[in-house]
């Protein structure tokens, strides 16, 4: 059968355990028609059509009958398909069935698939008793945890480990695809996880090398990173000498930090939140200020809008129980600026032009 052949010509003496792994992988049908049902295709021709459609090469008349059958344009003069013609036919659906064979995810995305097709590993051994998806999350756990040396690795045993593009195990643990493909175009992408000293990982971040670039950061089924985990994340660019992708964060507070660390002090997230914003405070010199995470007010400003506020010297179109949150309200930020109140751009902290003049500690 071509299917066995094409097996054995991808994978060796290993053809059987590998068609045995595919069957895993798409069905749980114990029937021997599975492989025609799960690759049916009533919108086109299918991979079934055309194995039958090659297995009928063996004459002219079989050859007209399954065109016939399968609704496939055909000659009616039988001289058309002689020897030559059938031989080239065979060839040619040959290819096209191995394209569309191998087309397939299970061939493309799974490490333990793409690493035996590439000589990665040679010696399927270890996991030839078991089911694909044992078979993979062993070759996973094999891979992160014995194979390699973790990035980085900090004392109370959490580390930070290269997984590799596509990894299932972390994908199954994180409860995410288990994939850096849409987190960059960089061709060199990779995922790097942090875990803890039980092999349970709480963070995964996207690096791009060619870029010198980290996004993608998220936690547990694609969760805000908590923020007990920031400052590993902050460690992370740092060792690596990569910028942190701040904008496309989902942490409105990592990002901030980010972009203050080592320039201020005292960073703290305040209680609650609005729709649109979170707000901080933190100490720049022996300045307190607020943000939003775009503009910070000193905290002096802010006592100041109080002030006016309670005494009616103030009043603000939008007015709310928070004077952080009046303070930050686009409604009134034209008002207050009137007044006298100065909104400082993140990126403006610790330059040396900054509109506050204050040196940091």
């Amino acid at each position: 059968m071509i299917v066995a052949k094409l097996f054995y010509k991808k994978f060796g003496k290993y053809a059987h355990l590998f068609a045995r792994w595919y069957r895993d992988y798409r069905t749980n049908d114990p029937t021997d028609n599975w492989f025609n049902w799960v690759h049916q295709n009533f919108r086109t021709t299918s991979l079934p059509d055309l194995i039958e459609l090659h297995q009928a090469t063996d004459s002219p008349e079989n050859y007209m009958k399954t065109l016939e059958k399968l609704d496939l344009s055909i000659d009616d003069n039988e001289n058309v398909y002689d020897d030559t013609y059938l031989q080239e036919q065979r060839k040619a659906l040959e290819e096209q069935i191995e394209d569309k064979m191998f087309s397939d995810g299970f061939f493309s995305y799974y490490s333990l698939i793409n690493d035996f097709l590439s000589n990665k590993i040679t010696n399927i051994a270890p996991y030839k008793d078991l089911s694909f998806f044992e078979a993979q999350q062993k070759y996973d756990k094999k891979t992160i945890f014995q194979d390699q040396k973790p990035l980085k690795t900090y004392n109370n045993g959490f580390r930070w480990i290269d997984a590799g593009k596509r990894c299932t195990l972390l994908g199954g643990l994180m409860k995410n695809c288990g994939s850096a493909g849409v987190m960059s175009f960089d061709q060199d992408r990779t995922m790097i996880a942090l875990f803890d000293s039980e092999n349970k990982p709480h963070v995964v971040v996207t690096y791009s090398p060619n870029e010198k670039r980290i996004s993608g950061d998220e936690g547990i089924a694609g969760t805000e990173v908590k923020s007990k985990y920031h400052r590993y994340i902050l460690d992370l660019s740092k060792f690596l000498g990569a910028t942190f992708d701040f904008q496309k964060s989902k942490s409105r507070s990592l990002g901030t930090k980010y972009q203050l660390q080592g320039k201020v002090s005292g960073f703290r997230k305040l209680p609650g939140k609005d729709l649109y914003n979170d707000y901080f405070t933190f100490m720049y010199g022996q300045q307190p200020y607020y943000s939003n995470s775009y503009v910070a007010v000193s905290k002096q400003d802010a006592d100041k809008v109080q002030q006016a506020l309670k005494s009616g010297q103030l009043i603000l179109r939008n007015k709310q129980r928070s004077v952080v949150r009046m303070i930050f309200n686009n409604y009134n930020q034209d008002d207050l600026k009137q007044f006298g109140i100065q909104y400082t751009p993140i990126s403006q902290f610790g330059v040396s032009n900054s509109p506050t003049h204050v040196t940091t500690q």
